[in-house]
């Protein structure tokens, strides 16, 4: 595997993917689980990047639903910073629905 910025260790990699806690898939790279590049991955801090390596787990590609995806938002004066507002007023959710078909986690300063 090449070192590249979107890296991250395979454990982690594999939670983010919905295999569990990053400390749960451990087993499963230990195991031989785990292949990265059609290389058998034993190593659990073994970095790699799901978007540009081949992760496969049982021979099966990891799904990138899973993967996180950020919205920045420079959000208008009149929108809520929230998802629900009982007074119907806009929000947030509003406007980011239209942006992604995934659940949002809201992150606001």
């Amino acid at each position: 595997m090449s070192q590249v910025a979107g890296q991250q260790r395979l454990n982690r990699v594999l939670a983010a993917a919905g295999f569990g806690p990053a400390e749960s898939t451990t087993g499963m790279i230990n195991g031989g689980r785990v292949a990265v590049n059609g290389q058998v991955a034993r190593d659990p801090k073994a970095r790699a990047d799901p978007f540009r390596d081949a992760v496969t787990v049982d021979g099966e590609p990891l799904p990138l639903d899973n993967a996180c995806r950020y919205i920045l938002l420079n959000k208008p004066y009149d929108v809520l910073c929230a998802f629900t507002d009982e007074q119907g007023r806009p929000t947030l959710a509003d406007c980011c629905l239209l942006l992604s078909t995934r659940p949002l986690l809201l992150a606001a300063r």
